[in-house]
């Protein structure tokens, strides 16, 4: 089976970041418009436990959604034209289900940006070497550059 292969630009707007998928933006629209919308929708609720309001799988803050179906793990490119670094761990605003790794993309500790071809970049591949990682679902994003901060949500999922 061969990866899915996402790009995200990472760019900063007006004294925020703000990140951009460029490369397969048509299979996480239909990822968030499928039958899993329902489930994920449900998983919140159920499952959320503070004060911080996680909007709905679409709007400004929407949700990226790794699968790892079948050996078909999501393959995900960050690029930024400054260096960043990022982290993509379990998300505390929700109950942990089963014991989940502490990121889906099997990072020890958050990962800095490399330079290539006039970019700074991080790949992360969705190695769900647990299945408590799809059980959990609901991981967060950090993104720190140039003094600005962005943290959107990763869902992990079958």
């Amino acid at each position: 089976m061969a990866a899915n292969n996402f790009e995200i630009l990472i760019t900063p707007v007006g004294g925020e970041l703000e990140m951009t998928v460029v490369v397969g933006e048509a299979l996480q629209t239909a990822r968030r418009t499928s039958a899993r919308k329902a489930k994920i929708k449900k998983e919140k609720k159920d499952r959320h436990n503070s004060d911080h309001k996680h909007p709905d799988v679409f709007g400004p803050h929407t949700p990226f959604i790794l699968i790892d179906k079948n050996g078909d793990s999501d393959v995900v490119l960050f690029k930024c034209a400054q260096p960043f670094v990022i982290d993509v761990e379990t998300d505390e605003g929700y109950d942990t289900k089963g014991n989940p790794d502490r990121t889906p993309f099997g990072w020890a500790t958050p990962q800095a940006s490399v330079p290539a071809g006039g970019m700074h970049q991080v790949v992360g591949t969705y190695a769900k070497n647990n299945d408590d990682t799809s059980l959990h679902m609901f991981f967060k994003c950090t993104v720190w550059s140039n003094s600005l901060k962005l943290d959107p949500d990763f869902i992990c999922d079958r």
